[in-house]
């Protein structure tokens, strides 16, 4: 038997945030999606979108997976508490339900040794393809989430010389106007922390297990790019 972690959309669709299926091991990613398609046809084209996580990464599809392992389904993410890398001082990623402090984050990424600091700022729109939006709920894979977020700061810091980077996401429910998303990079000079920024964003909304819900006036909908 083999137990699956469900999120995002597909958590909704389930109800559920475990899906387990008599699936002998060791198996492969591949065989994992053929399997789910056959069980929830009416899923299929979102499953078949899927990737599969094992332990915390991203793995290839003809990957043998073991009985022993935690393995989560990763729907196509829409995107970001835990502390950054312990002993770290050149960058810090954090998941909040909190609201965030964007003078506090801004301060952070300031020191006399920095030219230029560049600020990404998300906030939750009232409108989404003709819709009003009341707020939006983001669901994640934390321990996923953190990992992958350290790793794109611990990259980008590198790539880019920079001497501060910071990322802050909201998880949880966010009212329109609020706040959801901060990226901050500052460096010697300004075209490094502005492309920092560029990269992080995009980066995070493909590679970070991070779901969006729009709650609309009249109903709600994932957004599954």
């Amino acid at each position: 038997m083999m137990r699956i972690l469900i999120f995002g959309p597909l958590k909704d669709a389930l109800s559920s945030g475990v899906v387990e299926l008599d699936l002998d091991t060791p198996t492969t990613p591949r065989e994992l999606l053929e399997r789910l398609c056959s069980e929830y046809p009416s899923l299929a084209a979102l499953i078949k979108r899927c990737r599969i996580a094992v332990d915390g990464e991203y793995v290839d599809y003809d990957q043998l997976i073991s009985g022993e392992a935690e393995v989560a389904l990763i729907p196509p993410v829409s995107g970001g508490s835990e502390d950054a890398l312990k002993g770290n001082s050149k960058w810090r990623c954090e998941l909040t339900e909190e609201p965030i402090d964007v003078g506090g984050v801004l301060s952070e990424a300031v020191d006399e040794q920095v030219g230029a600091v560049a600020l990404f700022i998300g906030v939750v729109r009232g409108h989404s393809n003709g819709k009003e939006v009341v707020a939006l709920e983001y669901d994640a894979y934390k321990a996923m989430a953190v990992r992958k977020l350290n790793e794109i700061a611990n990259e980008i810091h590198s790539a880019y010389g920079l001497e501060r980077l910071i990322i802050i996401h909201r998880v949880g429910r966010a009212m329109v106007g609020e706040v959801v998303v901060v990226i901050a990079a500052s460096s010697e000079h300004r075209h490094e922390a502005i492309e920092a920024c560029r990269e992080a964003i995009e980066r995070i909304k493909s590679d970070v297990p991070i779901w969006k819900k729009e709650i609309l006036k009249d109903g709600c909908e994932w957004v599954v790019p």
